[in-house]
């Protein structure tokens, strides 16, 4: 399972690699935030910064599957914080694996 290694990168505020369920190029995100869905789902939310396979669908918030995930590496690259991101929005709440600090804690 990935949540560890996901869990590290968002303590870091590192950009991940990852390729998702059936991709075959890697995409480049920025994990916020590791959660439970209410259907019990693992979850990872963040910013898609690069997808080489829909180029349109840069730079948006994606909520991923975690078990979709086939590889993951962190990279040494950081990420600046969206400032209107919020890890105790109604969406998440009770069920937070972990979450990025917005104040660098």
């Amino acid at each position: 399972m990935h949540q560890g290694t996901l869990c590290d990168a968002i303590k870091g505020k590192n950009v991940i690699t990852i390729r998702y369920d059936d991709d075959i190029l890697e995409r480049t995100f920025a994990p916020y935030i590791v959660y439970r869905s209410t259907k019990n789902n693992v979850l990872v939310a963040g910013y898609q910064i690069n997808n080489p396979a829909e180029p349109f669908e840069n730079n948006e918030w994606r909520n991923l599957t975690v078990d979709k995930l086939k590889a993951i590496s962190i990279t040494n690259d950081t990420f600046r914080v969206d400032v209107e991101f919020d890890p105790f929005h109604e969406r998440y709440r009770g069920r937070v694996i972990c979450h990025v600090s917005k104040y660098g804690q």
